[in-house]
């Protein structure tokens, strides 16, 4: 109960105007590296094998950490939760001119239809019989709006070569 409370004022304090996002340059490679060490038990313990195509080379971009790790962190979590064991996932950070995209794939079953529509939105759990109805539907929710805050966009791209979907978060480098 308290986790539902928590993230419900998590969502509605990202939702006020007053919020505001406490930025600062920095590489978003090695926070992304950290990130998929911290979750790799969890991958591990589903027989999940991670591909990383994350650069040595830096990646540099104004973000607010804490937010950004918040959203990465639940791609990850929600790739690991919403798939069957032994699925493939690949976590990986490029840079196009002036767009940075952290990019969580998997070969999972596609989101289509109304779950595409709605997959952002709050409360939303997409299909009960693959989730068990686990989470609070605010996940997405919130790692929208933390990317919105910082002027990019959150998407599903089922066009990822090798993959059935990937969750694709994009940031301005400036």
């Amino acid at each position: 109960m308290n986790e539902l409370l928590d993230t419900m004022f998590t969502y509605a304090k990202l939702n006020t105007d007053d919020f505001e996002l406490t930025l600062r340059e920095m590489d978003v490679c090695p926070l992304v590296r950290e990130l998929v060490a911290f979750h790799y038990d969890e991958f591990e313990k589903r027989d999940m094998n991670l591909k990383i195509d994350i650069p040595e080379k830096s990646i540099v971009c104004n973000i607010d950490e804490k937010e950004i790790k918040r959203t990465v962190s639940n791609l990850l979590i929600n790739a690991c939760k919403h798939n069957e064991n032994g699925a493939q996932i690949l976590v990986r950070v490029s840079k196009q001119e002036d767009v940075v995209r952290i990019m969580v794939a998997d070969n999972g079953r596609e989101i289509t239809g109304e779950e595409r529509r709605t997959i952002f939105e709050p409360f939303s759990k997409g299909d009960v019989a693959r989730t068990g109805g686990n989470g609070t539907g605010l996940g997405l929710a919130i790692a929208n709006l933390i990317v919105k805050k910082h002027g990019g966009k959150l998407y599903v791209d089922d066009r990822v070569e090798g993959w059935t979907k990937g969750f694709v978060v994009e940031l301005l480098k400036g």
